[in-house]
C-alpha cells in the first residue's frame, strides 16, 4: 500500500500542472491507472493518454543498469492500445526513487 502511494505521488510530481492535467484512473483499475491530459496555456486541450503504473521496492535492471525490468500481463497492453492507440508504462524503482517510461503504441 505505502508503494503504491509513493510511486503515484512520484509520477504526480513530475507529470503536473502547468504541462498536464492527471487524473486518477486506480478505483477501477482495468489496466490504466492515471489518466493525463496535455494543458495548453493552463486550459484543459483534449490531447490525452493513459499511464500504467508499475511499482517495485527494489529495482530489477537489464542493460548493464540503463532500463527498469517490469512484468506486465499482455491484457494489460492490450488495454491501453485499445484506447486513444498510445499510452505510457511507467516503472517505479522505490529504492532509488526513480521513475521509469515507456510508449505502447500500435
Amino acid at each position: 500500500h505505502v508503494l503504491s502511494a509513493e510511486s503515484a505521488r512520484a509520477v504526480k510530481s513530475v507529470l503536473g500542472l502547468p504541462r498536464f492535467i492527471v487524473r486518477d484512473e486506480i478505483i477501477l483499475d482495468y489496466g490504466c491507472d492515471f489518466g493525463v491530459e496535455l494543458a495548453i496555456d493552463n486550459e484543459a486541450s483534449n490531447f490525452r493518454f493513459q499511464i500504467q503504473l508499475k511499482a517495485q521496492e527494489r529495482g530489477v535492471y537489464v542493460d548493464d543498469g540503463k532500463y527498469l525490468s517490469v512484468e506486465m500481463q499482455p491484457s494489460r497492453l492490450h488495454y491501453l492500445l485499445r484506447g486513444a492507440g498510445k499510452g505510457v508504462v511507467v516503472g517505479y524503482d522505490q529504492e532509488k526513487r526513480r521513475l521509469f517510461y515507456g510508449w505502447v503504441e500500435s
